[in-house]
């Protein structure tokens, strides 16, 4: 409880510092997307901050996209779970993906539920239902960025002309979907092959290889050795 106070009050107070050094508002954020370390809690503090915001009056329309943007951003985090710093990041291709099969891609739509993951949550909250227009360039996305109750950062991000030229929106959900369920044994088995934490000299074994394009090979003199498959 007191760590999930800690991300709140911790999200509110660099959104008050940004928006008050930027002269800017919720209502200039198209998106803004969290560090997960559970798709809930990054609703919480939007929910706050948006309770808590005293830069400008919030539009109904601003509310209710922020809550449905939101749900695109989680979407991704539902299947994989917390990847930690990357968490944030995962959540914002999340949000492009998801923008790109709702407008662009049909057979997300209409095609097997696995391929389409969760459309009908990505499109409302159980608070707001909205329709969500395709995302534009130009338009600004948050990130809040956030270390385990130590340093928080809030940040922004434009859209760019062609941005949607740079996702592989598809190969994603084709990742996802061809996942391997591995049992308890194979998963420590592979948990226990991790690079130790010592100044010794590190071979990283061949049999987890499989479906990988790039690896820790080895370490040597406490230098790390990656190469792609």
């Amino acid at each position: 409880k007191f760590s999930t106070e800690q991300y709140i009050r911790m999200f509110c107070d660099v959104w008050q510092r940004y928006s008050a050094e930027n002269a800017c508002n919720f209502n200039d954020f198209e998106a803004i997307c969290f560090h997960l370390p559970y798709t809930k809690m990054g609703l919480k503090a939007l929910r706050a901050g948006l309770e808590e915001n005293s830069s400008a009056p919030i539009t109904s329309d601003t509310r209710e996209r922020l809550l449905a943007r939101y749900q695109d951003s989680t979407q991704y985090s539902r299947r994989i779970g917390n990847i930690y710093t990357g968490s944030l990041y995962l959540g914002l291709i999340s949000l492009l993906d998801f923008d790109y099969f709702r407008n662009f891609d049909d057979s997300a739509v209409d095609g097997d539920s696995e391929v389409s993951c969760d459309l009908s949550s990505a499109t409302h909250t159980n608070e707001s239902p909205t329709c969500l227009s395709p995302l534009l360039s130009g338009q600004k996305i948050g990130l809040f960025s956030y270390g385990s109750g130590a340093v928080a950062e809030f940040f922004s991000a434009t859209l760019v002309p062609d941005w949607r030229s740079a996702l592989f929106s598809d190969q994603h959900l084709k990742s996802l979907n061809n996942r391997t369920q591995l049992s308890v044994s194979q998963y420590e088995e592979m948990f226990n092959s991790a690079a130790p934490y010592s100044p010794q000299d590190f071979i990283s074994s061949q049999k987890n290889r499989s479906g990988a394009r790039f690896v820790l090979d080895s370490i040597t003199s406490q230098e790390r050795n990656y190469r792609s498959i």
